[in-house]
């Protein structure tokens, strides 16, 4: 369980150092970038059976990526449990990353 847990946390830091968007400026050495808070956020939620919410309510996982082009998301909120097998996290990240999307991700125990 516990090595399980190390290597979900590899795996979510390996992708947050992918998704980082890089500041511009060259005169500082900064290496985050705020979030515009005037676009488009929307929030994704994958519980512990694995099942994906999208804005709340129940949806597939071949549906969300044409619900977040419907809603014109900029930004995605991914709520995961931190237990969670990384497998689904894996798939979900995935259409995210190919709808170019900006992702927060926010781990629970619960």
């Amino acid at each position: 369980m516990m090595e399980q847990r190390k290597f979900i946390l590899l795996l979510i830091i390996l992708f947050c150092t992918c998704f980082v968007a890089k500041s511009q400026d060259s005169l500082s050495n900064k290496r985050f970038v705020a979030i515009d808070s005037s676009k488009n956020k929307c929030v994704v939620t994958v519980n512990m059976d694995g099942k994906i919410y999208f804005k709340g309510k129940s949806i597939k996982e071949k549906q969300l990526s044409s619900a977040l082009q419907k809603d014109k998301c900029e930004i995605v909120v991914l709520h995961v449990n931190r237990d969670l097998v990384y497998g689904k996290i894996v798939n979900v990240l995935s259409i995210l990353e190919k709808g170019k999307y900006r992702i927060i991700l926010e781990t629970s125990e619960k």
